[in-house]
């Protein structure tokens, strides 16, 4: 069983290196009747749509909820929803910042947060 599981490995690596080598990376590649699987890398960055809770002038703290185009990894200072398809942030004064979200392939995207509309007189 063990020389099984080391045969399989060696021909993943193998694999793996033909499709690298051979600059077939998601296209089917065949070779002496071998047919190796479609690889499918996600390279889509993830989107983020910005509601704020009002975009009056406004003596409250505003509340930002952003929806994302996909679950994303947890990001520092916002709470996310359990789906991780939506996170929210409570803000007290104005403020404009840039925040990274990462989804759980590895790519990132940033979304900036404009408050210009908290009166603090």
């Amino acid at each position: 069983m063990k020389n099984k599981k080391i045969i399989l490995t060696v021909l993943a690596v193998f694999l793996v290196t033909l499709l690298y080598n051979t600059k077939s990376f998601g296209k089917y590649v065949i070779d002496s009747n071998i047919i190796v699987a479609r690889l499918n890398i996600d390279r889509t960055k993830p989107v983020g749509m910005i509601n704020y809770s009002t975009n009056e002038i406004t003596n409250e703290n505003v509340i930002v909820t952003v929806t994302l185009s996909e679950p994303i990894e947890n990001v520092e200072g916002w709470q996310l929803s359990e789906d991780k398809l939506a996170m929210t942030k409570e803000y007290q004064q104005n403020i404009t910042e840039n925040v990274k979200i990462v989804d759980t392939s590895g790519n990132d995207n940033v979304i900036e947060i404009d408050i210009q509309n908290i009166n603090t007189d």
